[in-house]
């Protein structure tokens, strides 16, 4: 909280959610001058929580008529607003670079009804170590990842699989971009594969 609250060299009230044996969330506010009430952080553990904190803004609105929070177009607090009265003022994108194919396929989550083989030949001009066919075995939920001096049905991009391996894009929109070859049967086996909720990230550094 030191980080997040002292580049802000103002007063911030923080408010906990729920009993004290067992809090349920808490949201830190700034009062600014002028129209805006400042969401500087908040966590909801709860659907109530969620509400509460939706609730404890909207009863500002005699005093501020905008409330800025950080956030993402599907979370708790968005979905549970009673309508979407609210609009997106700025979006900063991350960087992610996979430096090791191999460590980071191993050590990433897998859907657990998935036991099959598939392999991934892997462009990167600039790690040469990157640069080759990555045999990904599934089962149980974990991956074992090995090399293969031969090519794969699977090719794409190291950018690509950076956005692959983060939910970022899906496997049918980088194909259809150039960043990813493959047939439409391993093509939906990589929907599956690489399914999940997109990637947010709520904290700058």
């Amino acid at each position: 909280w030191r980080e997040k609250f002292a580049p802000l060299n103002r007063t911030v009230d923080v408010y906990a959610i729920g009993a004290p044996e067992s809090p349920e969330g808490y949201v830190a506010t700034h009062y600014a001058k002028g129209e805006t009430l400042t969401l500087v952080d908040w966590c909801a553990l709860t659907p109530a929580a969620a509400r509460a904190i939706n609730g404890f803004a909207a009863q500002h609105r005699a005093s501020w008529q905008t409330v800025d929070r950080f956030g993402a177009p599907a979370d708790l607090l968005s979905l549970l607003q009673h309508d979407r009265g609210w609009t997106v003022r700025s979006v900063e994108p991350w960087l992610t670079r996979v430096i090791d194919v191999e460590t980071a396929l191993a050590a990433r989550g897998w859907p657990v009804g998935e036991r099959r083989q598939i392999g991934l030949q892997v462009d990167d001009a600039d790690l040469p170590a990157n640069n080759a066919t990555f045999v990904l075995s599934l089962e149980n939920g974990r991956a074992q990842v090995s090399r293969s001096q031969s090519s794969a049905a699977v090719r794409l991009t190291v950018a690509a699989l950076a956005s692959l391996f983060t939910g970022y894009a899906t496997p049918r929109l980088l194909a259809r971009a150039g960043a990813l070859a493959t047939n439409e049967a391993d093509l939906v086996v990589l929907e599956r594969l690489f399914a999940g909720p997109a990637p947010i990230l709520w904290d700058t550094f």
